[in-house]
């Protein structure tokens, strides 16, 4: 950053508002997601799976199918 200065080379990048409004989409879906599976990712896999939860199968077998939908939507 400070070589920008530096170099008279800094351009001020302007939002772009439809980036923006799909990564706090994104955030909140996550957020919702950790507070209703008790937690991240890390918690369920290394505390809910080797314990056996049913709720941590369900957990993280919802979180792959959330990443395979969201990879295919971005093709």
């Amino acid at each position: 950053m400070a070589a920008k200065w530096r170099t008279c080379r800094f351009r001020l990048a302007l939002p772009n508002v439809k980036q923006n409004t799909l990564h706090f989409v994104a955030g909140v879906f996550m957020g919702l997601g950790a507070s209703l599976s008790m937690g991240g990712n890390d918690s369920q896999l290394l505390l809910a799976l080797p314990a056996f939860s049913p709720a941590g199968f369900v957990a993280v077998s919802a979180m792959l199918v959330g990443i395979a939908i969201g990879l295919k939507g971005q093709r």
